[in-house]
């Protein structure tokens, strides 16, 4: 068994690497910048617009579209979103949506059963 402070031999068929002398280090080399941007540019980001909290709010969702429900399979009365895209899939009012879903569940199916009959 070979000493501890003895080096390990390397792998077969790995390549012998010499290792670094005392002048060399793994540290990171500095990076030059000013190489890199356009030429008479001082900061090529600074054209950009990247103002990240303007005061202006996001526009809102289109209410014209159509929002499907989280789970398709399943009636959610929680969700006001929801409750609005069941009625309209099933052509009922939220009293009528409410009452058939205390009677059968929430599942998509038998709601849809439920307000048929």
């Amino acid at each position: 068994m070979p000493s501890p402070s003895a080096p390990s031999p390397p792998h077969p068929g790995a390549a012998a690497s010499p290792s670094p002398g005392p002048a060399e280090s793994h540290a990171p080399r500095p990076v030059d910048l000013g190489s890199e941007s356009a030429v008479g540019e001082e900061d090529p980001g600074a054209s950009l617009d990247v103002t990240m909290g303007g005061d202006e709010p996001p526009p809102p969702p289109a209410t014209d579209a159509p929002v499907e429900p989280l789970d398709p399979g399943r009636v959610n009365l929680v969700d006001p979103q929801d409750v609005e895209y069941w009625c309209r899939e099933f052509g009922c009012t939220e009293a009528e949506l409410r009452e058939a879903v205390a009677r059968v569940g929430g599942h998509a199916a038998a709601v849809r059963q439920a307000l048929e009959h």
